[in-house]
């Protein structure tokens, strides 16, 4: 089975934004409705640091990769 990582773009934001909200409620999730939102995910890509593992052309999995010191 082949994966691949990509760099997110803003055609994925839809997708990641299902996938997020699919976690929400799991052991160890500790997000909720509002976070993260849409206004995050597109912040992350625009400053090109939110990544995606593709498996058969579907997004499995997502990291954001940032130099930023402060985390929300």
């Amino acid at each position: 089975m082949k994966y691949r990582i990509k760099k997110a773009n803003i055609r994925d934001k839809d997708e990641i934004a299902k996938l997020y909200r699919s976690l929400i409620g799991q052991a160890g999730c500790t997000w909720n409705n509002e976070y993260p939102n849409n206004k995050i995910i597109e912040q992350d890509i625009r400053k090109e640091e939110l990544f995606c593992l593709i498996k058969k052309n579907e997004i499995i999995a997502t990291a954001t990769l940032t130099k930023d010191i402060e985390i929300e």
